[in-house]
């Protein structure tokens, strides 16, 4: 006589719900408690992520409760329901996860220290992979640093005599953007001299010398004015300041030419940039000057060399890392955890809370010393016999919300200012749409982009400088 085959296991439902109930639950519970982070706990009950800590713990204990029903009547049968069910619950849960998981990764894109899905930095950090990263870079240069070289007193400078390694620019025997390579520009003043400072907008990058607003300035002031174009790349508003200050004074110009973006007023407030922005590959620390009452002050200085910044064995280690506003110890904590990018993606996604006091603070903490920076350079040029100029070069995201007539940082920045001042967006909206001005997919100025400001520029300029050659104690005069 056959024996009778055992029954099949079933699904016990409520089972299976009350798991996924516990595993939403703890999730929950976590990112709540990843954003909570440090807010008092006596206002937690106020916040979104308190409710929702409240609701996962409730449905956290029901679901316990169902869970442990479920297994005392497990135990008093013969039944395999139970192990069958939460077999169930884990393949469910695989086929959920590792898909995810693993589309995560594909898209992800690589950067020196994490990566970037969509537009959400994953967290945390890697210092590690920050090391390996810049000392490849190092071994290894790519293009800017074919011409870009560290600096003790600015962090990075134009190195003297350079040739990019992409054939596009070159540099002066004094480091200088000039037509050629070693080029020895003329240290005796015979004309009407301008130095223009600041970053890439300045220095043009994205075309010829030729085609550069600085060289195109030149020629529309005339044969008696030349414009020497001390502008490098990645500067602040605070190395451009210091830049005038350390070696554009002994040039001996007759007018000086201050351009920044609004981004600039943000790298201001750094010492490491690349610890502020994804992108920003760049292995250098720079200056950074602080406001303590009423007087600037620099920390940093000599600038830490690239060779020294990636021997240190942990971030928190960086000498004054605590001066860079972009500098968040929080964010470069690694856990065991940190292995799975769904994980890393929703605590990034889900910040931890942030005094919004505290927040309001720094922004106008960056106002104020840009401000204070940009008084310094005005006074210093003033009682150089200098002619100061302050130029706002925009971006296409600038050029829209000008349009609209919305109040940017750095209008704050120049407010009350007692110094002439140029926003080119009026000439770059007159010359052509975006895409005319600025090259394709970047925020730098194409070849009618640079034509389009110097109009508005020289126009600046032309009056300025002819009262300059009039004042007494000046040539002609």
């Amino acid at each position: 006589m056959s024996s009778i085959p055992p029954s099949a296991p079933r699904t016990d439902l409520v089972l299976l719900l009350s798991l996924y109930a516990a595993q939403l639950a703890v999730v929950l519970i976590g990112l709540s408690l990843h954003k909570l982070g440090e807010r008092p706990i006596a206002t937690w009950q106020l916040s979104s992520a308190g409710v929702a800590l409240l609701a996962a713990v409730v449905l956290l204990s029901a679901a316990l409760v169902l869970i442990g029903r479920a297994y005392l009547k497990h135990a008093r049968s013969t039944a395999r329901s139970f192990g069958f069910t939460v077999a169930m619950n884990l393949v469910t849960l695989a086929l959920v996860v590792i898909p995810l998981e693993a589309g995560l990764r594909w898209l992800s894109r690589k950067t020196p220290d994490t990566a970037v899905f969509a537009d959400t930095v994953l967290l945390p950090r890697s210092w590690e992979s920050a090391t390996k990263h810049y000392r490849k870079v190092a071994q290894k240069p790519s293009w800017y640093l074919s011409f870009i070289v560290y600096d003790p007193a600015l962090g990075w400078t134009n190195g003297p005599s350079r040739q990019s390694g992409d054939g596009l620019y070159f540099t002066s025997a004094k480091g200088l953007r000039s037509a050629q390579p070693g080029v020895v520009l003329a240290s005796p003043k015979q004309k009407l001299r301008i130095a223009v400072v600041g970053d890439s907008m300045t220095f043009a990058q994205g075309v010829k010398f030729e085609d550069s607003w600085p060289h195109r300035l030149e020629t529309a002031l005339g044969s008696e004015v030349e414009v020497l174009n001390f502008g490098v790349l990645g500067y602040g508003v605070d190395q451009a300041y210091l830049k005038f200050k350390n070696e554009v004074l002994a040039w001996k110009p007759d007018a000086v030419v201050l351009g920044f973006l609004e981004h600039n007023l943000h790298r201001t407030m750094t010492v490491y940039p690349f610890i502020n922005w994804q992108d920003w590959d760049w292995p250098f620390s720079k200056p950074r000057l602080v406001l303590e009452q009423g007087r600037l002050r620099s920390v940093n200085v000599p600038a830490i060399a690239p060779s020294e910044i990636f021997a240190v064995p942990s971030v928190t280690k960086l000498p004054f890392v605590e001066y860079d506003q972009g500098y968040k110890q929080d964010d470069w904590k690694e856990s065991a955890l940190d292995v799975l990018y769904v994980k890393r993606w929703l605590f990034t996604r889900f910040p931890r809370w942030s005094d919004q006091s505290v927040r309001a603070a720094l922004d106008e903490n960056r106002i104020s010393l840009n401000r204070a920076i940009l008084q310094d350079f005005i006074r210093t040029a003033k009682e150089n016999q200098i002619v100061p100029l302050v130029v706002f070069f925009p971006i296409p995201s600038d050029v829209e919300r000008r349009i609209k007539g919305e109040q940017t940082s750095a209008d704050r920045a120049l407010r009350s200012l007692d110094v002439p001042q140029v926003d080119t967006t009026p000439c770059l909206v007159k010359a052509g749409t975006v895409d005319d001005v600025y090259l394709p997919r970047d925020s730098h100025y194409s070849v009618l982009g640079n034509a389009a400001v110097v109009t508005c520029i020289a126009e600046a300029l032309t009056p300025m400088l002819q009262q300059h050659r009039t004042a007494p104690g000046q040539p002609g005069s």
